[in-house]
């Protein structure tokens, strides 16, 4: 129980990390038009609300960007991801929580860390959606993630604890998360039938006994829209969460 109770807040504490990714497997724009409007339902346990996502291509400082921004009744938040490497650089979000609300913002200028050829450099899942989109989709591919801002696998790059509690191996050697394409799978979302790739995530290792599995489904036609996500949002037994693509525009 107390392995399960580490593991569970060190996952906790990935949520404080800054919202940014780089990767070195090589991701591009999938074709994601200039404005995109798009309507999910979330459902966690019982409670059901809209999340809407806008996304603008815009140029910023000579370089074209998907300037992305979320809303739902408890939360908002704004990317901004370079539009040929699909990374994001910058990332703000705004919760209102029932103790609280909390703002975080990002904005990552210096990427120290070199990434090995199988990895994915992300700082959260939230600009992880949206990335995923421009992935080489192929069946059995698969990718470790790196989490920035863990010091790296052997703690050397910023070694000791940060102020979320992470400690340096987390998300890259003890915990180590990956994706896998699964393959193609046809699904029913908002009505009408996708074909989708599949996409699993989850603990390498032992670790993943511990832990079910999240899943992604993104559309194989072009802009590869995210059609839906279900996946646990604490330990075992805590509400599973879903998004489901409604709307769109």
């Amino acid at each position: 129980m107390k392995e399960t109770a580490l593991l569970f807040s060190l996952l906790i504490s990935m949520s404080f990390l800054p919202s940014a990714a780089y990767a070195q497997i090589q991701l591009l724009d999938p074709g994601i038009p200039e404005r995109e409007y798009l309507i999910y339902t979330e459902r966690v346990g019982e409670k059901i609300q809209q999340i809407t996502t806008e996304t603008r291509k815009v140029r910023m400082d000579g370089r074209l960007v998907f300037e992305v921004s979320g809303r739902s009744p408890t939360s908002e938040s704004r990317m901004l991801i370079d539009a040929i490497s699909m990374s994001c650089f910058f990332s703000e979000t705004l919760e209102q929580r029932s103790d609280a609300t909390v703002k975080r913002s990002t904005d990552i200028r210096d990427i120290k860390y070199k990434p090995k050829p199988d990895e994915l450099v992300i700082a959260d899942f939230n600009s992880l959606y949206f990335i995923l989109r421009g992935f080489p989709w192929a069946s059995g591919k698969t990718a470790k993630l790196y989490f920035l801002g863990s010091g790296g696998a052997d703690g050397t790059a910023g070694g000791g604890s940060s102020a979320s509690g992470a400690g340096t191996s987390f998300g890259n050697a003890a915990f180590a998360f990956e994706l896998k394409v699964v393959g193609k799978e046809t699904i029913m979302v908002g009505g009408r039938s996708w074909q989708c790739w599949k996409v699993e995530m989850g603990l390498s290792g032992i670790f993943g006994a511990f832990f079910r599995k999240s899943n992604f489904w993104y559309s194989v036609d072009a802009p590869c829209l995210m059609v839906k996500f279900e996946g646990m949002q604490g330990p075992p037994g805590t509400p599973l969460k879903t998004l489901e693509l409604i709307s769109v525009k």
